[in-house]
């Protein structure tokens, strides 16, 4: 209830207390009733004077009346330009790629089934060729080894004149003479493989005095 309405019905209060108190109430109580509602008159007059509203003007933050309120909105009208910058990172990544051959594992050959024979001209270091009689070093390819019916020799593979195979166009003549069929050289396996018609030229022959004895 507001504060300036109080007065009044504080008087309309007093006045009815004091219209009932005149009809019912004895003279000398009324007389102790008439000052107690004049006290009472003076003191809510006071509370009026006191209770006057301050004229001072609200405070625009603390008004709450929408009449005294005023809310002033203002948009700009300026346009908000936002620039957004995209950088793009180009990431090149270089791979060297080694292409690696897959590792073979040698594959063991199965072993050869020798005969009886071979197995002892291997023994010797030697196996045998498409001719009877003539083998090969297998340490030392360039060397032969020719078994004559008497005796057994080691020589040079290669006639020093054209060096043909002997191997393939030797031909022995006798038990200590071979011959090349490409130019008919004769060499003398006794006298160190030396050529009978050329005798700077030799096979480097030498006897082998176990021969293949077995």
């Amino acid at each position: 209830m507001p504060e300036s309405s109080l007065p009044t019905q504080a008087q309309e209060t007093a006045q009815s207390v004091s219209a009932s108190s005149e009809s019912c109430v004895p003279e000398q109580t009324r007389s102790k009733t008439d000052a107690t509602i004049e006290a009472l008159t003076d003191s809510l007059n006071n509370l009026e004077v006191t209770s006057t509203p301050s004229t001072a003007k609200p405070d625009a933050a603390d008004s709450t009346s929408p009449e005294s309120t005023s809310i002033t909105t203002t948009t700009s009208s300026t346009p908000i330009t936002t620039t957004t910058t995209t950088t793009t990172t180009t990431t090149t990544t270089s791979e060297t790629l080694t292409a690696q051959e897959p590792s073979e594992t040698p594959v063991a050959e199965p072993e050869e089934e020798l005969s009886p024979e071979e197995a002892k001209l291997r023994a010797l270091g030697l196996k045998s060729t498409h001719r009877p009689g003539f083998y090969i070093h297998i340490d030392t390819p360039k060397r032969l080894r020719i078994q004559t019916k008497t005796r057994t020799f080691d020589l040079d593979r290669y006639c020093p004149h054209a060096r043909a195979d002997m191997l393939k166009w030797g031909v022995l003549r006798d038990d200590s003479t071979l011959r090349c069929g490409v130019h008919y050289w004769g060499f003398d396996l006794v006298k160190n493989g030396q050529c009978i018609a050329h005798p700077d030229e030799t096979l480097n022959a030498c006897p082998v005095e176990s021969g293949l004895d077995w």
